[in-house]
Order: structure tokens, then sequence, then C-alpha cells
């Protein structure tokens, strides 16, 4: 009886093959495209968003936590307002090294290397009455990061190909406190906005401690560049954000 089922035809062997290849082609194909394994490619949807959806779910986070919580990007605990499946991580104001911080098993990391939004609440260069202005107003300061200052590693490994990691949110509403990040006036309340960047979805990692990086910056390419000297930015000036964290990844 196993001779006879291990039995199998040359003929048959090559549909099995063809169909294999039908199937998992588009798989395959992914995964070689993807230079980084343990992150989510660029133009997939993973866990249930497109890398501009989660986009959007970041801000909505790091927009609501009052500053007085304290906020995770001035020194308060990474886990503050974080729920479903994706871990939110803020850059860093402070300039701290190895910041502690504990993520739940199972849960993908996301981070931005440079990010920017506009909305209907801040005040110019940041502003935007409609969707089309906000995204014009995204776009213009996302096309003035250096994609060569993109920076992110994972255990002491770098990511590759960080260029082609940029998207940019569909139009959302956020909930902002009196208190927030930003100083947007008028809060509690509520905003539209877009964002657009470059953003690493990290697959969840294993138990226990890992050391995560990043860091991108902003180069003013011309007097007046999207309004930037609206905020005393002018013509070559640059600035940047980054984290250095250690994760200590446990429990449920």
């Amino acid at each position: 009886m196993p001779s006879r089922m291990l039995r199998v035809s040359r003929s048959s062997l090559r549909n099995a093959c063809a169909v294999a290849v039908l199937t998992l082609g588009p798989v395959a194909d992914a995964m070689a495209e993807n230079a980084n394994p343990g992150v989510a490619p660029p133009h997939s949807d993973a866990y249930g968003h497109t890398y501009g959806g989660w986009s959007a779910e970041w801000w909505q986070w790091y927009l609501s936590i009052p500053t007085g919580a304290p906020h995770p990007a001035i020194g308060g605990d990474c886990g503050e307002g974080q729920s479903g499946k994706v871990f939110h991580l803020a850059a860093d104001f402070t300039g701290s090294e190895g910041i502690p911080c504990t993520v739940p098993t199972g849960k993908a990391v996301l981070f931005a290397m440079a990010n920017i939004e506009c909305s209907t609440v801040e005040a110019p260069p940041f502003f935007g009455a409609n969707e089309e202005a906000l995204r014009d107003c995204a776009t213009c300061w996302a096309d003035l990061i250096d994609v060569s200052s993109l920076q992110a590693s994972l255990d002491g490994e770098a990511l590759a190909d960080l260029g082609s990691y940029r998207a940019a949110s569909p139009l959302f509403t956020f909930a902002y406190p009196a208190d927030n990040i930003f100083g947007i006036p008028g809060g509690p309340a509520t905003g539209d906005a877009v964002s657009d960047g470059y953003w690493a979805l990290l697959n969840p990692l294993s138990a226990g401690v890992h050391a995560l990086s990043f860091s991108g910056q902003f180069v003013i390419s011309e007097e007046g560049a999207c309004g930037s000297d609206l905020i005393g930015l002018h013509e070559g000036d640059s600035f940047g954000f980054g984290a250095d964290y250690e994760l200590t990844v446990t429990g449920h």
C-alpha cells in the first residue's frame, strides 16, 4: 500500500509543480522584492491596513496623548494609549539612549524614520483647509526628507532600501487634548489631517530584548520651501527626529 501511494507519474509531478508556481508566484515575488524579511513590504496590506492606513492610526495615537501623561516622545511610558494589533513607537525628543520599552508578544511594531502631518487645526505652514490642501502640504514637507539620511537598525542589523517605504495617509480625523504635544490651541477638540513620510512595520518580535534605532532628516531645499520661513527655517537648514530603544518583548 505505501508503494502504491508513492507511485506518481512524471506528468502529474509537472502539473503539480506548475500549479505550485502559479499559486506561490506572487508570494515569492513579494518576498524577493522585500529587502527586509522581518518588515512588512512597502506596498503590503499587513495586519488589516496598508502603511498609509497604519500611519493615520499612528498619528491618532500620537496626537491623543497629553504631555502631562507624560507623552512617550518626552520621556513617558511607551505603552501609553496602546491598543490593537500594532504597537506604535515615537521619536524621542530627550536624546536618551536605550530607552526602555516593554512590548507585548504578538504585536507588530510601527515607527517612522521621518514623517510629517498637516491639519485643519494647526497654524501655517502645517495648515490646510481641505483634503487637497492638506495633501499638498504633507507632500511638500515629505519631499524635503533627505532619503540618504534615513536609518533604522534592529539588533545591530541595518534595514535596507528605506527610500521605498514612503507612505501617505488617507484623510483622517484625530482628537487632541488641551495639553497636546504640538501645542494646538482649543483642545480638547478634533481636527482632520493628512500625513506623509517613511515608515517601517516590524513583524512581531521574538520574546526577549531587542535593540532598535531609527532616524531621518528634513533639509530645506530652497528659501521659503513649504512655508518653512514661517517657523524660522531657511535654505540649507535641516532638522530631524529619531530614537534609540531597548525593547523587551514579553507577556501576552
